[in-house]
């Protein structure tokens, strides 16, 4: 592993703490693994190829970006030798069923019960009692969510000057 971030104390909708681990490799993917605090196991949520292969993952950084109306968009920042890479730390909008993105056991996703789709808590406080993370709540709403786009990954070329802010040590 290249690097490994940890995010401690995670809230889901029912109250469950537990801690998100999101795992980088030196062939650029980042793996998301959960532990919640009374189960004995964690379990790998999702994965993503983040930069290509020959790209070493230098940095990983969580990075809170504050919306309006206490809503915020939780994003992965990554580092390699050449570009700053922004992603969305969860990915919600790729599960397709109630019972897909309930299953898959992250905290940051939700089920939108009468709008058919998978979203994350945090970009949806205001409509949170519509929300569910329970698996038994699915009921017949197993159909195709609303079709949206997955966020692209961000790719910034970095420039020398940066390099001291995002490293530190590195003057």
């Amino acid at each position: 592993f290249a690097e490994i971030l940890i995010q401690e104390n995670v809230v889901d909708l029912a109250g469950r703490h537990s801690t998100v681990f999101f795992i980088a490799t030196d062939q650029g993917k980042v793996f998301k693994v959960i532990k919640y605090a009374l189960e004995a196991e964690a379990r790998h949520v999702s994965s993503v190829k983040a930069v290509e292969a020959s790209s070493p993952i230098v940095s990983l950084t969580a990075h809170i970006e504050r919306r309006p109306n206490q809503q915020t968009a939780k994003k992965l920042l990554i580092l390699t030798p050449t570009q700053l890479i922004l992603l969305p730390s969860s990915m919600c909008k790729q599960q397709q069923t109630c019972t897909d993105c309930l299953s898959m056991g992250d905290p940051e996703c939700a089920w939108v019960l009468h709008g058919a789709e998978c979203v994350a808590v945090s970009e949806n406080i205001f409509r949170r009692e519509y929300l569910t993370q329970e698996v038994g709540k699915c009921g017949h709403q197993v159909g195709e969510r609303t079709t949206t786009t997955e966020e692209p990954p961000q790719h910034r070329e970095l420039a020398e000057s940066w390099l001291p802010r995002l490293i530190p040590g590195v003057a």
